[in-house]
């Protein structure tokens, strides 16, 4: 597994909690759009193929379709 160290060097703006800055203004209509169409297949798809523990969490992220979170 990379060390932060080697993360850093492609990646500078990584913090040491290895979270980085989503930049959620750059995506346009056409990434959102990829993300509803992903996202609306794989929650049905997850239905019924994910055990009840997932599926919980899951709803615990309060994700929705309407953009990229």
């Amino acid at each position: 597994m990379p060390t932060l160290d080697d993360l850093r060097r492609d990646h500078p703006e990584i913090r040491a909690d290895f979270t980085i800055d989503q930049q959620w203004k750059t995506y346009g209509a056409a990434e959102h759009e990829v993300w509803r169409t992903l996202f609306e297949r794989q929650s049905e798809l997850l239905q019924e193929r994910a055990c009840a523990e997932f599926l919980d969490g899951l709803n615990r992220l309060d994700l929705t379709a309407n953009g990229i979170p």
